[in-house]
């Protein structure tokens, strides 16, 4: 049996990261997706539905935040949603399941292959790492000789 572009996509992934090739069973609504874990940051990716004109969809899972600044950080992933603009570009959100804060990115068939997903991942992988909840947001700002802002943008 044949895989689809979405199975052979994630057979692909999975082989250059060196990780185990998951199989894939859909959910209720005939959706595929699967996940990989870098440096410890899960990174999720679903099978798009085609009324959304998205083969693949990317979640970056950034973890949590400190509850006592929610208004903080929520203003803050609406500014960083603010300049990443253009179509197709990725944005912030809170994950409705968990409350964690997510990085969503959509990509066609056309746009996404194994080679740029890893690159993409590694980039994400970076992202979470240069802000992770045990760390405040002056160490994140205020590093010497670092210019991240608290909520890395994602050029995917």
């Amino acid at each position: 049996m044949s895989l689809s572009p979405f199975e052979a996509f994630c057979e692909e992934l999975c082989e250059l990261l060196h990780q185990p090739v998951p199989r894939l069973h859909p959910d209720p609504n005939g959706q595929l997706a699967f996940t990989v874990v870098a440096d410890g940051v899960p990174v999720s990716f679903y099978q798009g539905r085609p009324h959304e004109g998205a083969e693949v969809l990317m979640l970056v899972d950034f973890g949590d935040y400190p509850r006592e600044r929610e208004g903080d950080f929520l203003r803050n992933l609406m500014e960083a949603n603010a300049v990443m603009r253009g179509p197709g570009s990725p944005a912030y959100g809170v994950h409705p399941s968990t409350g964690t804060i997510v990085l969503r990115a959509t990509y066609t068939e056309h746009e996404m292959n194994a080679q740029r997903a890893a690159a993409t991942l590694v980039a994400a992988v970076r992202a979470v790492q240069a802000w992770m909840p045990s760390t405040t947001e002056s160490e994140v700002n205020d590093r010497p000789g670092d210019e991240r802002p608290m909520w890395p943008s994602m050029a995917c």
